[in-house]
């Protein structure tokens, strides 16, 4: 189950794609109507991890399968956090 922008709760599956030591990418695929987006970050439930929708694929129109990349640290801009 992720946890995306809008407070929602989506089941979602996640896969292995490219485990490196400075970096974290992997594969999602999870319904349209969640409403995720290019650049949205959601949370992972299951471990609390955050997570980017990184590059999606184009050619799938069932549902949303995009690379997503990990979000390890926080920036804070004019008092808004990302």
């Amino acid at each position: 189950m992720i946890k995306t922008p809008l407070h929602t709760a989506w089941p979602a599956l996640i896969n292995e794609n490219n485990l490196k030591p400075d970096y974290d990418k992997k594969i999602v695929s999870v319904e349209y109507a969640a409403g995720l987006e290019p650049g949205d970050v959601f949370e992972c439930l299951d471990d609390g991890t955050h997570w980017m929708i990184y590059l999606p694929y184009i050619t799938e129109t069932a549902y949303l399968r995009s690379e997503i990349i990990r979000c390890r640290y926080t920036l804070t801009i004019d008092d808004t956090t990302y």
